[in-house]
């Protein structure tokens, strides 16, 4: 997403107010494993000021990975280890954020506060949206977008992931209704998007009572590009804020309508145009007590909701001092859900907090992933607002660096320079990569996603000549997206290796013959003749026209993390119509969908992967301390991950006697 307004001042008043929510989480979490000072934080500063962490999981399988990586962070300290979290899996046949939100409330009433509102009115309770597949940007697909890792850490060691920055940038709403002994309610966000706003006036707007009514609906409002609001929701505001719109203050105000992913002339039409550019657009909300009774009710009233509905699209549609019902497609089959759910809202209180400046990055494609971490840290306002780092926990030989790469907990040896083996504006994370120091064959594209490969390019050319397959397909093209995941079948250790375009739909279900990969390849008329179209689909896929990417048999089992990463090489080689006299036999081999291979995928090891790979890196940079016989007083400056890996040793294991 473009940034509006990024001048320096405004970037910097954004940088500041992030860092105010940082340094304000801070309070809450142990930088150490250390329980004293931990004990003393909360003895200085009082719990985290929400109560309750509410997760959706969209079945068992994504909650347990989701809980055991709460425990994992919370041993890590970068979460706080007195806030209460809960995991709650969609109910099956349910779909969309507003279906859940409606069976987390009707959940929470009944098994957390046995149906007494009188306690549950004083819970203040932070509901992260998070459940999914995350087809869009599938390198979060396994262990969830929440627990994407970011390209930021507070204390030189631990890289937060979307969880640490949801708790960061929303303490404030649970601090002002602490502060302000509003007693409790419900703050509602995905997973997918960071705000960047003035916490202090949201903080204090609560806790000194500024909101008009401490009742109903209160959302952030952010002055955008009039075409963010084509694809997202749009604030229609009393005209007086609307004039003050090139003023920097904040403001409350109640809300007229708000209008969901509007064409531009249903914004002309309602209002919602300012300056001619710009638009009030959304992205997060919190309600009190008032509407929990209203979602419980309603829940109880419609027991089997069979429809998808949206906690922001078909929630705050139905609010506004001048709410109708013209937004219900009479046609759909979702029309009765939204009018029953319009009865029930459309007289609740609707406040705006407009936060000026303010921003919000949504990094949920694949697209946006490359926009916002691989654009050299110079002219990334992202990177810059958020405090992030290029190149964070990676250890790098063979210097100079493409300018436009981010490397995220990475290893990359040997070989001729980097900038000669990766293209711009490509994010590589979570790998180790060793290339050969006589041939140079492996070579990664532009605007790519490499995610958790562990290859050596001498180990992958052997590959090749074994397999009669020219070398040449190490040549990744432009705009690939490659990931290695660890699968747990019957038992045993498996490894496939998902690569597609970053263009590629995962969600398009289509007939056989007009299934896109890698942008324009049709995959029939690709793998052909490797593999037939009874071979890549189910008949029931191919027959109700259902084929997609997602559902592909196209990635093959095997035993070692490397021999999958050289079969997704050969079938992005098909992609562009290359065509071997090899002896590969894709029809004799066990393959898997990406959508299969989830339902097997061995989470515990990819986390457990993951903190070794920070170990290793931390170790490897403590050797090169060493080598080059650096002061131990520079360390922190020079290698800060290395520092405080020490660190948090001494203060665990003690001494090294």
């Amino acid at each position: 997403m473009t940034k509006p307004n990024s001048t320096t001042s405004s970037c910097n008043t954004l940088k500041s107010y992030h860092q105010f929510a940082i340094d304000h989480y801070a309070r809450y979490i142990a930088s150490t494993p250390n329980h004293e000072q931990q004990a003393q934080n909360l003895h200085e500063n009082g719990a985290y000021p929400f109560d309750l962490c509410v997760l959706t999981a969209r079945d068992p399988l994504q909650k347990s990975i989701f809980e055991y990586q709460v425990q994992v962070k919370k041993q890590m300290g970068t979460i706080p280890s007195d806030l209460q979290f809960i995991v709650i899996c969609d109910r099956e046949g349910t779909m969309g954020s507003g279906s859940a939100t409606i069976y987390v409330m009707q959940h929470l009433y009944e098994h957390v506060f046995a149906r007494d509102f009188e306690r549950m009115d004083q819970q203040r309770i932070l509901l992260i949206h998070c459940g999914g597949f995350s087809k869009r940007l599938p390198n979060h697909s396994t262990l969830g977008k929440l627990f994407a890792p970011l390209p930021f850490h507070s204390d030189g060691c631990n890289m937060w992931s979307m969880l640490e920055m949801k708790l960061a940038m929303f303490a404030c709403v649970g601090e002002g209704l602490r502060e302000g002994c509003l007693g409790g309610g419900v703050m509602v966000t995905c997973a997918d998007d960071i705000c960047i706003f003035d916490h202090s006036f949201v903080l204090q707007s609560i806790a000194k009572h500024k909101l008009k009514r401490n009742e109903g609906v209160v959302a952030f409002a952010h002055p955008s590009p009039v075409e963010i609001g084509l694809t997202h929701g749009v604030f229609v505001l009393p005209q007086n804020v609307n004039e003050e719109m090139n003023t920097s203050e904040n403001c409350i105000c109640d809300c007229n309508h708000f209008i969901h992913k509007p064409s531009m002339e249903r914004m002309k039409e309602y209002g919602a145009i300012i300056n001619g550019d710009h638009a009030y657009t959304d992205s997060s909300y919190f309600f009190f007590p008032d509407v929990s009774h209203v979602l419980v009710q309603f829940a109880y009233d419609h027991p089997f909701i069979q429809c998808e509905l949206d906690c922001y699209g078909d929630f705050l549609s139905a609010l506004g001092l001048k709410s109708e019902n013209s937004y219900i497609d009479k046609t759909s089959s979702r029309s009765f859900m939204q009018q029953q759910l319009f009865n029930v809202l459309h007289k609740i209180s609707f406040q705006v907090i407009c936060c000026k400046p303010s921003f919000f990055y949504h990094i949920g494609t694949m697209g946006e992933y490359i926009e916002h971490l691989a654009t050299d840290i110079d002219n990334n306002s992202f990177l810059n607002e958020i405090g992030g780092f290029q190149n964070i926990l990676s250890h790098l030989m063979h210097l100079p660096m493409p300018k436009n790469c981010n490397f995220i907990q990475t290893i990359v040896k040997n070989g001729a320079p980097i900038s000669e083996r990766f293209e711009q504006y490509t994010v590589i994370e979570h790998s180790t990569i060793v290339f050969s120091n006589e041939e140079q064959r492996l070579h990664f594209g532009e605007h790519s996603i490499i995610s958790s490969i562990d290859v050596s390019e001498s180990e992958l050319i052997e590959m090749c000549h074994k397999h009669n397959v020219s070398d040449t397909i190490l040549r990744l093209p432009d705009r690939v997206f490659i990931q290695t995941i660890p699968l747990l079948i019957n038992s045993k250790k498996k490894y496939i290796t998902f690569v597609i375009g970053t263009g590629d739909d995962l969600k398009k279900e289509s007939a056989a013959d007009r299934a896109q990969y890698f942008g324009t390849s049709n995959i029939v008329e690709s793998l052909s003749p490797y593999l037939l179209t009874h071979e890549i689909w189910h008949t029931e896929n191919v027959l109700n026209q259902k084929c997609s990417i997602w559902n592909a048999n196209l990635y093959i089992l095997t035993d070692s993390p490397a021999e999958s990463l050289f079969y997704a090489f050969f079938i992005s080689s098909l992609s562009k119509k290359e065509k071997h006299l090899c002896s590969i036999n894709l029809k004799d081999m066990q393959r898997i969908s990406f959508g299969q291979a989830l339902l097997h995928c061995d989470s515990v090891q990819q986390v457990e992967r993951l903190l070794d790979l920070n170990n290793t890196i931390s170790m490897t940079d403590l050797n090169m301390l060493f080598n080059q016989r650096v002061d131990v007083t520079e360390w922190a400056e020079r290698c800060p991950h290395v520092f405080a890996t020490l660190k948090r040793k001494l203060v665990t294991e003690g001494p090294i006697v």
